[in-house]
């Protein structure tokens, strides 16, 4: 770890740091509200860059801000899994007042993307500072996303000064001695061992030009993983030349506070082949079977699922090839071609191929509900219906009957079904369920089997009063003979 150092910031810090702490901002609970801010535009970027970087989002995270309040120790911790800083762009981006490296990055993303860049909060680069009006002294401990990343710790009083050093730290014990707490750290980047020793009152220390010497073991590959707070046990080595002198005369117990999780088992040769990257796979530009046909045409960015089948048209056999493009119903024109132009370079001599819509079997669909007494019937039927239905909006959870969810032989379940309807607030039960595909089935209950389409049609439900063939949805709280579905 090298040596921490001491900056000064690279503006007119005092008068500036006054204006924030003073002047911006007439509340000083409002830093709150600036710091989640920061960290919801960290995670926004994560998410943004990983759509071109995968490397960085490999651990598929689960985006979340929490916040930690340790009322004895007067401190308040917000903390992200967001993109990260390493120690020069916390210079940059910290060290500067006034810089936002949201900013940057917004104003570099909308110079690559156009309208696709993201929009963020933190553009004005002072929110952060807003930290000093409640804190005596900010810290920031970082670890930017990427393998090669490596953590970085800030610290600052708000006086014009900052000191920056490497080391993520985190929290391993915290206890009370003689009235006063007492917590040991450790670095939080999972590389290294630390070995700490006491001051002489608490813990022994060791005399000066002692050499220490550790034998790690690097077996038994993942049996040598263990949970926090399992090793119990100090076995002394065996014998050496010269003899060592036992951690026993200075060690009276033993524990790890952190889990031991990098141990890994050999794979096997068929785990390899199969866990290979699709570099070293080879990926055939030919197809005989339908399954050839399904897997080749899925490789297209806009086809969401694909279906093809052989049939007998005379003397030979044709191939029809069905897509279901993403978000949508129908194919575009140039999609057709596009289709059709692939299919033809991989088909064998002789045999053709027919790009065809596909085939939807329209739902009719009648929710009985039942309303909380506090709620307004018809406002509870209406958030029903949109989350079934949408329209949906960026950000948010796609509506149940979006066309994303429902591709080829994808049932309707009803228990999926119930467990959207109930997620909208006002809902107390679902009291009954009738379906009915047009043309194929008359109207009867939904019942614990799901209701499955067939291998080769897509269930569709628009509900436009315009094309009633495309399905239809009704969201009510009255039975069945009262809505006047008899007659439909």
């Amino acid at each position: 770890m090298s040596a921490k150092k001491t900056r000064t910031f690279k503006a007119e810090v005092r008068q500036l740091l006054d204006l924030v702490i003073h002047s911006l901002y007439s509340k000083k609970e409002i830093f709150l509200r600036e710091l989640i801010s920061n960290a919801s535009d960290a995670i926004d970027r994560a998410q943004y860059e990983g759509l071109t970087n995968p490397a960085l989002v490999a651990d598929a995270p689960t985006w979340e801000i929490n916040l930690r309040v340790d009322k004895p120790a007067r401190t308040l911790t917000i903390e992200d899994n967001g993109i990260g800083l390493d120690a020069t762009s916390i210079e940059e981006c910290l060290g500067t007042i006034a810089r936002s490296g949201t900013k940057a990055f917004v104003e570099e993303a909308k110079a690559k993307a156009g309208a696709n860049a993201p929009e963020m909060i933190g553009q004005f680069g002072v929110g952060f500072y807003a930290a000093f009006m409640a804190a005596d002294r900010v810290t920031v401990e970082s670890l930017a996303r990427g393998p090669e990343a490596k953590p970085a710790r800030w610290v600052s009083e708000g006086d014009g000064a900052y000191t920056l050093e490497d080391g993520t730290y985190r929290h391993v014990i915290r206890f009370l001695v003689n009235g006063e707490w007492v917590e040991v750290i450790d670095r939080a980047s999972g590389r290294g061992f630390t070995i700490r020793f006491g001051d002489g009152e608490f813990g022994m220390t060791p005399s000066d030009g002692t050499l220490f010497r550790a034998t790690c073991r690097t077996g038994p590959l993942a049996a040598a993983n263990l949970a926090a707070e399992t090793v119990t046990v100090l076995n002394p080595p065996p014998a050496a030349k010269p003899a060592p002198v036992l951690l026993g005369s200075y060690v009276t117990n033993v524990f790890n506070p952190c889990p031991i999780t990098s141990g890994r088992d050999q794979m096997d040769l068929q785990t390899i082949k199969f866990m290979a990257p699709d570099a070293w796979r080879v990926r055939f530009e030919r197809a005989v079977r339908d399954e050839d046909f399904r897997e080749i045409a899925e490789r297209l960015d806009w086809v969401s699922k694909a279906g093809a089948r052989a049939r007998w048209t005379g003397s030979w056999l044709t191939e029809f090839v069905t897509a279901d493009p993403v978000g949508r119903y129908n194919l575009a024109p140039d999609e057709y071609e596009m289709l059709a132009a692939r299919m033809n370079c991989v088909r064998q001599a002789g045999r053709d191929v027919v790009v065809n819509d596909p085939v939807y079997a329209a739902l009719d669909l009648f929710v009985q509900i039942c309303v909380n007494a506090n709620a307004h019937a018809g406002d509870v039927i209406k958030r029903v219906t949109a989350h079934l239905l949408g329209p949906a909006r960026p950000g948010q959870v796609p509506p149940f009957f979006d066309p994303a969810r429902f591709t080829f032989a994808t049932p309707l379940s009803r228990l999926a079904l119930e467990a959207a309807v109930q997620e909208v607030a006002g809902v107390r039960a679902v009291k009954d369920v009738r379906v009915r595909i047009r043309g194929q089935i008359d109207w009867h209950p939904l019942g614990d089997a799901p209701l499955d389409p067939g291998t080769d049609r897509i269930f569709r439900l628009q509900n436009d009063p315009d094309h009633p063939e495309a399905g239809s949805l009704l969201v009510t709280d009255k039975e069945w003979a009262d809505a006047g579905m008899l007659s439909v």
